[in-house]
């Protein structure tokens, strides 16, 4: 399990701590992202895990590959980049409604959509890919076959469509 991004209590990091509280046995959490201050995340939480303060982009998607799930809880986000990124990958993501992740994420296909603030539907999707490898490998497979469409080949004839619909309706694009 993965978690990308600044580690901050906006990417609901406590959450994904909380829905695993103890790191080890055959479960990696390694945490990729930069500090925000010398106090944030604590330097305490920060010992109990692999924290990879930045890579390179190439690096950042290698490092994904070796891993089966990104965990990105957040309370509020943007596009969220880092989720097309992961799926891209192989991984499977679990992520907030307050995320990219319904615009991207068909829930329980290629990834799980949980609510903010919860990590008991975190841990409930994890133990469910743990018990269901079958489960994991084949949504692990439709998430990067989702991503492998989104290109910009792909991306401009949508926009060109939603102008047209736009000014057929007499709207501005």
């Amino acid at each position: 399990m993965l978690f990308c991004g600044p580690p901050t209590p906006a990417r609901g990091l406590a959450y994904r701590v909380d829905a695993v509280p103890r790191p080890g046995g055959t479960v990696a959490f390694p945490l990729t992202g930069r500090r925000v201050s010398e106090s944030v995340p604590s330097p305490a939480l920060l010992g109990k895990y692999r924290w990879i303060p930045s890579l390179p982009h190439a690096e950042l998607l290698a490092e994904m590959s070796r891993h089966d799930v990104l965990v990105l809880p957040s309370l509020h986000e943007g596009f969220g980049l880092v989720l097309s990124e992961a799926m891209s990958q192989g991984l499977v993501v679990i992520t907030t409604p307050h995320t990219a992740g319904p615009d991207l994420i068909t829930d329980g296909v290629d990834g799980f959509i949980v609510p903010i603030r919860s990590a008991e539907a975190i841990e409930e999707k994890l133990a469910l890919l743990a018990r269901e490898r079958d489960r994991l490998v084949a949504m692990q497979a439709a998430a990067a076959r989702k991503t492998a469409a989104l290109t910009w080949e792909h991306y401009r004839p949508g926009i060109v469509q939603v102008a047209r619909e736009e000014v057929e309706k007499g709207g501005t694009p």
